[in-house]
């Protein structure tokens, strides 16, 4: 294998890099870019490697089968399969590690199997003969909270429907607020609803635990989880009153 620190010093010379490689993972820590030169470099790339993430979240969560990339029942993809889609083209197997390892909510799971890498996302999709390994709650003890992440605009409509999973399989929840859960919700959400997760189960809601720990719900026969399974809604980022809440 061809030295990475050698490469990243030569395309971007000016740069103090550290660089980690082992056989799972390729990790790289920019410490000090003093010419604009390199600042420009580094900058493109991570614009690239975001719009390469936003790609393969799209293709792993909802575009596989129309963009024509095989797809297994558990969701994994092969990388050789995915490499050659044009969106990936001249994509490295290190540069999709790298993606996949700094990725802050832990969407993926890259796999070797039997000599060939597969990638998926873990949790998401939309495609309905995609099922994955989640782990089922019995009892609301098993989760500490059970938080759902949106705008004041989407609230207005949630307050009288509840919360959908509209074209998802499941309505992801957080298991905390942002700041002590890594994923499950956007962080920027205006609006906070807290789910009482024991009146759930006993109406007869699903709920599951993914492998990146988002809590999961397919929700009511119709796709939703009722208003009357609030347990609480707040603003996320003030403690202004919320409209429509309580309930009357």
């Amino acid at each position: 294998m061809r030295n990475l620190g050698a490469l990243v010093q030569k395309r971007w010379p000016h740069l103090s890099a550290a660089v980690l490689l082992n056989p799972e993972f390729t990790t790289r820590t920019y410490t000090t870019c003093p010419q604009s030169g390199s600042k420009q470099s580094l900058a493109q790339s991570l614009r690239a490697s975001t719009a390469l993430s936003r790609e393969l979240s799209y293709l792993l969560r909802h575009g596989a089968e129309r963009e024509g990339l095989p797809i297994r029942v558990d969701g994994y993809v092969s990388v050789d399969s995915l490499l050659k889609h044009r969106a990936f083209r001249g994509t490295t197997l290190q540069e999709l590690m790298h993606i996949v390892e700094t990725d802050g909510k832990a969407r993926y799971s890259l796999v070797l199997e039997d000599g060939l890498w597969w990638v998926r996302a873990n949790q998401g999709h939309s495609m309905p003969g995609v099922v994955l390994d989640l782990k089922r709650i019995t009892s609301a003890a098993e989760v500490p909270m059970a938080v759902h992440g949106t705008t004041l605009a989407a609230w207005r409509q949630i307050s009288s429907e509840g919360i959908s999973r509209m074209t998802r399989q499941h309505i992801h929840l957080a298991q905390g607020l942002t700041g002590t859960v890594i994923s499950g919700m956007r962080s920027s959400s205006e609006i906070v609803i807290f789910i009482d997760v024991e009146r759930a189960l006993d109406a007869g809601i699903a709920f599951f635990v993914s492998s990146n720990g988002v809590l999961l719900s397919p929700g009511n026969e119709a796709g939703y989880i009722a208003p009357r399974l609030f347990s609480d809604v707040r603003r996320a980022k003030s403690n202004g009153a919320v409209p429509r809440w309580p309930r009357p």
